[in-house]
């Protein structure tokens, strides 16, 4: 070989030695410091180091997090291809080994054969890509490199030559460092990260799914994949990830994920976001209880997951931590516990089985029933469903909290009610609020009339009303049990069932409670009636329904235009039939008692009546049969037909009341009247069904410890002392005995 060096050759070895120096190696300062200074040490996932060292990375290796491998010993190992290559002009010379080149011109030119005369078209992206070279050649002063495509099957595909000065020599097929500092978030968690580009895992992406990265830096491998240099927030490496596992947010957000769930706000102390540069747009203590569809969501680089949230009609909300949310099973959003007590208050709502609206039943049959609300839903249609239980612990279903009205605690809520009721029973109690302090006894209440305002339906299943006077006095909350609710002002009808006496003439009988006129009382004064009803107005008075002995009512009259009998008689003398010996003479005698003490017969002696009763051989209707002296024996005594007419020689103020009601005999009493009835001998053989053959005098009444009595006197006594010859019977004794003698009987008015 000459030794003398060749001008040309020396000149062109110059030449290159400067293009050398001028290859691209990325001169941007900040990029080589990152390169430099990405080495960090890292741990395994039970805290210990590991010593082993990936082959020219200098990385220490870690099951969780990594440092990436240092870019400095990289760089500085990076070779001008001119440096270590002795030109030769226009010679193709094999490379015992494959170099890798990146890219580094996004303008170069490609040449198949004929060097600087005839471009390729290719059809690949060039530009900061990683591809084999296995040749080189020179021409002029300029050093060129062959480029191949890596092949999946094994050959490489050829695509031409490359001027030196538009690629950059890595030392592995991953091609050069790029800087990329995007945010990506994971979407594949079937993949691995691995700690080298001889494929050593490091993470799965199982734990790295959906969650966000900055990808510092990325690889433009000769197999035709793109790795990403994924860090978190704090700084920790998790290794290289091929990017088709992950998308490109836009910025510390990481990239859009699809959500599609209903979620609701249950944390007030979060604020919603219009962007990720965190301007604010609402708080979520504005927001609280409500749902809404979080459409997609982002998990930011700082660990959190933010959602982006809308509105039934589609109004975005902006972005919250998902902290502040809580995850339903579906648009009626999340469970909230409620635990309140409401009332069905509207009609027509149906309750739900489920929110596919499969129904359950309708709020008309539940109506004024309080329940517990354990829990509620604000579903997205922005109306509020309510999971209703009684208080033995059975689901009800769900329904519209419309339908209802809330109330402070177990009774539910205040219903407005405003009817007229009237206290019945003496043994419950009222009570100044529902922890049941103690207000007032019924048995002071006791038959009076109050307004009850309102009422609640309390969750016990027992209804409560709230009752006040006339006055607005209010007297409490009372059991419904306890009262008897009336038409009006009048309160309850209570029954009554006795007998009065009208004492006043100046009386209005009323038609109804609008005071419609029925009667004035004159026409009824001094008589006896019966109270069958009564009504404790809630103005104050009593009013009592009247009706005569037939039944007919006469109205309503204020109690204090009629006297409540107690005790009432009418006073007679005490003829005895036995101390004239007038054997059979009962009826004469009684006859003539009851008309002296009535005001007639005045002028006729007690013997002279008695002669003067009609006899009858066989018709007791006509006279008696036998002489009441015992003359004529004694065979049947006068019928009340044959005495009354006897009785009419002295007065036209009589009356047959054979068949008549005890209420009958007791008005008549009660109106100053006397009867006579039929029996037997000393009101003997009650038990006897038989024809009377004795007459006697019904002439009083009263009332004791409500029980009633009937006064009767009987003639066949020798006198008054007798404790048989007047004598009070009760008053069912004395109708049953009325009964067995064929109530056979005449009045005397």
């Amino acid at each position: 070989m000459n030794k003398k060096i060749n001008i040309s050759v020396l000149l062109m070895l110059m030449s290159q030695l400067a293009l050398s120096s001028a290859v691209p190696v990325y001169a941007n300062t900040d990029l080589k410091k990152e390169e430099i200074a990405i080495e960090e040490s890292l741990t395994t996932e039970d805290g210990t180091k590991k010593d082993e060292t990936v082959e020219t990375t200098s990385v220490t290796e870690s099951s969780i997090s990594k440092t990436e491998p240092t870019i400095e010993k990289e760089v500085s190992e990076t070779k001008s291809v001119a440096e270590e290559t002795t030109l030769q002009s226009e010679e193709i010379k094999p490379i015992k080994k494959d170099r890798f080149l990146t890219v580094t011109n996004e303008n170069t030119k490609i040449w198949s054969e004929k060097i600087g005369e005839e471009q390729v078209n290719v059809n690949i992206e060039l530009f900061m890509k990683t591809f084999i070279s296995k040749e080189e050649v020179s021409k002029g002063n300029k050093l060129y490199f062959s480029l191949y495509q890596s092949n999946i099957n094994g050959k490489d595909i050829f695509i031409g030559y490359i001027e030196s000065s538009s690629v950059r020599e890595s030392k592995g097929g991953e091609g050069i460092y790029q800087p990329f500092n995007k945010y990506v978030t994971v979407t594949n968690n079937n993949d691995s990260t691995y700690s080298n580009f001889t494929w050593k895992k490091l993470n799965t992406t199982r734990e790295m799914s959906n969650k966000t990265f900055l990808a510092k830096g990325k690889y433009e491998h000769v197999n035709g994949l793109t790795y990403f240099s994924l860090f978190d927030d704090k700084g920790t490496w998790y290794g290289y990830l091929e990017s088709s596992a992950t998308k490109v947010g836009g910025g510390k957000e990481g990239t859009y994920l699809n959500y599609g769930k209903y979620v609701t706000i249950n944390n007030p102390n979060y604020s919603t976001y219009s962007n990720f540069s965190w301007l604010k747009k609402e708080q979520t203590q504005n927001l609280l209880g409500d749902t809404f569809q979080a459409r997609g969501k982002y998990n930011h680089l700082n660990g959190l997951t933010y959602l982006s949230l809308y509105d039934d009609s589609g109004k975005w909300y902006g972005y919250v931590n998902e902290r502040a949310v809580k995850e339903g099973a579906g648009r009626q959003g999340a469970y909230q516990s409620y635990g309140k007590y409401v009332t069905i208050s509207t009609k027509n709502y149906s309750t739900y089985s489920n929110f596919s609206w499969n129904k359950r039943g309708n709020s008309t049959n539940l109506m004024g029933q309080t329940y517990q609300a354990k829990g509620k839903y604000k579903h997205i249609n922005g109306l509020v469903y309510l999971s209703l239980f009684d208080d033995s612990g059975k689901w009800y279903g769900y329904i519209n909290e419309k339908a209802t009205k809330l109330g402070t605690g177990r009774q539910g809520a205040y219903q407005s009610y405003g009817k007229y009721v009237t206290v019945i029973n003496k043994n419950y109690t009222t009570y100044s609020n529902f922890s049941w302090k103690k207000r007032n006894a019924t048995k002071n209440m006791t038959g009076k009339t109050y307004q009850a305002k309102g009422k609640y339906k309390h969750m016990n299943g027992l209804t409560y009303l709230s009752l006040f006077d006339s006055k607005g006095n209010w007297y409490g909350y009372v059991n419904e049990n306890a009262v008897k609710t009336g038409n009006g002002q009048e309160g309850a009808y209570q029954s009554y069932n006795r007998h009065i006496i009208i004492n006043s003439k100046n009386y209005s009988m009323w038609q109804n409670f609008d005071w419609k006129l029925k009667h004035k009382s004159t026409s009824f004064y001094g008589q006896g009636l019966i109270a069958r009803g009564k009504y404790t107005h809630f103005n104050g008075s009593t009013y009592y329904s009247v009706y005569d002995a037939f039944g007919n009512w006469k109205g309503y009259i204020n109690a204090t235009g009629a006297k409540l009998v107690s005790h009432y008689e009418t006073r007679t003398a005490y003829h005895s039939q036995m101390a004239i010996e007038a054997w059979y003479g009962c009826a004469a005698v009684s006859l003539y008692t009851t008309l002296r003490a009535k005001g007639y017969a005045g002028n006729v002696t007690l013997v002279n009546f008695i002669n003067g009763l009609p006899l009858s051989s066989n018709n007791p209707d006509v006279g008696q049969i036998g002489d009441p002296w015992g003359r004529i024996p004694f065979k049947q005594v006068i019928s009340p037909v044959g005495l009354n007419k006897y009785a009419r020689k002295y007065t036209q103020n009589t009356e047959i009341i054979t068949g008549s009601s005890i209420d009958r005999v007791i008005t008549e009493i009660n109106s100053g009247n006397i009867v006579l009835y039929w029996g037997r001998y000393l009101m003997e053989r009650p038990d006897l069904t038989e024809n009377p053959q004795h007459v006697m005098m019904a002439k009083g009444y009263k009332v004791v410890n409500g029980k009633e009595y009937i006064l009767t006197q009987d003639p066949g006594l020798y006198s008054s002392t007798d404790y048989r010859a007047i004598r009070w019977f009760e008053k069912n004794d004395f109708n049953r005995y009325l009964t067995k003698k064929h109530r056979k009987m005449m009045v005397i008015r």
